[in-house]
C-alpha cells in the first residue's frame, strides 16, 4: 500500500541521474507532453561523472552502426535546431576541429573495412582515404614511417560538453522538470494497482511517479535492482584521459599549428589525441572492467598512454598537467538500451551508452521520450534510417 502521509509529489515521470542523458531525456519528456517531471541526482552537482570527463568529440565515424546513426541524426539539434531537440542556448554547441583515423601498415585492412561499412551507411559522406604524404600534411606530429595511411573526416567537431549539458538543464527547468541534487534513489517500489511507483530517495523524501527513468549510469544495475527490476549485466569500464602543455606553434608548418590539428585515434583504438585550450588531450583507450564508483587515472596506464603517442608520433610528453578517468558503461551487446522494460514498462532504461552518450544526446533523449510515452519516433530520427527503437529495447536480452 502506498505511504501516502508521506508523499510529497507525484509526477508523472521521474528520472534517476542528471548526467548529460538523463537531462537530455528530462528535457525530452516535458517536449513530449509529460506535465510533470523529476530528476533526482545522487551528487551535489550535475555531471560529476562521465558527462564532466568526457573528450568532448562530436564524430560520425565513431562506434557501432546504431551509435553512429544516432550521432547523425543528433547533428540538427546540436547545430541549434530545436524543431530536432536543441536546447535553447546562447553560444553554439559544436566548433570545428576534424578527425583523422590512423593505420600502420598492420592495421590497413581493419582501417579499410571501416571505411567501406561506414560509406555503405550512406549518412557520411565527406570522408577521404588518405596516403601517408596526406595524413602528415594535416598531422605533421605523426612519425614519419610510422603510419601508412588515415581516413580524414573534416566534418567532426569539438563539443562545448558542459554548454550542451547545462542548456539542457535550463531547457528542462523552463518546462517545470525539478531538478534535485544530493538525493540518490534507496529504493522503489511500484505499486501495481494504483499505478505508481513509491520512490525514497537519500534526503529522506518520498516521491511518487508513474513511471520511473533510470539513467544512472555506471549505476544503472544498482537503481534497477533497488527498484526491484533484473539487472542487464551492465559493466562499466574505466577510460584514462591525460593532459600536457601543447608544443610551440613555430616546431611545426605554418598552415598545420597544433591548435588547428584534427583529433587523432588509432584504427584499432589505441590511443587519441588532440588539441584543447593550449594543452594536448589524451587517452590509451583504455577499457578496463570496473564496479561503479567515483573513477581515477591509473598511473600505469597514463605511462602507456605517454609511450603509445611517443611512439606514434614526434610529441614530447615531459610533465602532466591533469590525469583523471571515467566510466563508460556497456550493455552486453555494447549497444545502448533505451526503452521500457520488458517486465514492467513503467520502468524506462536509459544507460549502456558506453561513452558515446554525449555526441547522441538529443536523439537518445528523444527515443526514450518516445518510447516512454509510446509516441513515434521524431521524423528526424527515422530519416537517418532508425525507423523502430526495437534495436534499443532492452527485451532483446529476454
Amino acid at each position: 500500500m502506498l505511504a501516502s502521509a508521506r508523499r510529497l509529489v507525484t509526477v508523472d515521470a521521474l528520472v534517476v541521474g542528471s548526467g548529460m542523458v538523463g537531462a537530455s531525456t528530462a528535457f525530452s519528456l516535458a517536449r513530449a507532453g509529460a506535465d510533470s517531471v523529476m530528476v533526482l541526482e545522487m551528487e551535489d552537482a550535475h555531471g560529476v561523472h562521465s558527462t564532466g570527463r568526457s573528450a568532448a568529440l562530436y564524430s560520425e565515424t565513431y562506434g557501432s552502426p546504431l551509435t553512429r546513426a544516432l550521432t547523425t541524426a543528433s547533428k540538427l539539434a546540436l547545430h541549434g535546431d530545436a524543431e530536432a531537440g536543441a536546447p535553447p542556448a546562447d553560444d553554439p554547441f559544436l566548433r570545428p576541429r576534424g578527425t583523422v583515423w590512423v593505420a600502420r601498415q598492420d592495421q590497413l585492412d581493419t582501417m579499410d573495412a571501416m571505411l567501406d561499412a561506414i560509406v555503405a551507411e550512406g549518412l557520411v559522406t565527406s570522408l577521404k582515404r588518405l596516403d601517408e604524404a596526406e595524413l602528415r600534411a594535416i598531422m605533421p606530429a605523426i612519425r614519419p614511417g610510422y603510419a601508412a595511411a588515415g581516413v580524414y573526416e573534416p566534418d567532426a567537431m569539438d563539443m562545448d560538453v558542459n554548454g550542451l549539458h547545462m542548456a539542457f538543464i535550463r531547457g528542462g527547468k523552463a518546462a517545470s522538470v525539478d531538478f534535485r541534487t544530493g538525493a540518490g534513489l534507496l529504493a522503489a517500489a511500484w505499486d501495481a494497482h494504483a499505478g505508481l511507483w513509491e520512490i525514497s530517495d537519500t534526503t529522506g523524501s518520498v516521491h511518487h511517479a508513474r513511471m520511473l527513468v533510470n539513467a544512472a549510469g555506471a549505476w544503472g544495475d544498482v537503481v534497477a535492482e533497488r527498484s526491484g527490476i533484473a539487472p542487464l549485466g551492465l559493466v562499466p569500464k574505466r577510460r584514462t584521459i591525460m593532459t600536457w602543455p601543447a608544443p610551440a606553434a613555430a616546431d611545426y608548418p605554418a598552415d598545420a599549428p597544433p591548435a588547428a590539428w584534427p583529433m587523432v585515434f588509432d584504427v584499432d583504438e589505441e590511443f587519441y589525441f588532440k588539441p584543447d585550450a593550449g594543452q594536448m588531450l589524451a587517452s590509451p583507450a583504455d577499457a578496463t572492467p570496473v564496479e561503479p564508483h567515483d573513477a581515477y587515472a591509473d598511473d600505469m596506464d597514463v605511462a602507456v598512454c605517454a609511450d603509445r603517442i611517443m611512439t606514434a608520433t614526434d610529441l614530447s610528453i615531459e610533465t602532466l598537467t591533469a590525469s583523471w578517468a571515467g566510466l563508460r558503461t556497456f550493455a552486453p551487446d555494447s549497444d545502448f538500451v533505451l526503452g521500457p522494460d520488458g517486465i514492467n514498462p513503467s520502468f524506462v532504461w536509459a544507460v549502456g551508452m558506453g561513452g558515446y552518450g554525449i555526441q547522441t544526446a538529443p536523439a537518445t533523449g528523444a527515443v526514450v521520450a518516445a518510447t516512454a510515452t509510446g509516441s513515434a519516433l521524431p521524423s528526424w530520427i527515422v530519416n537517418v534510417g532508425i525507423t523502430s527503437a526495437d534495436p534499443f529495447s532492452p527485451s532483446r536480452f529476454s
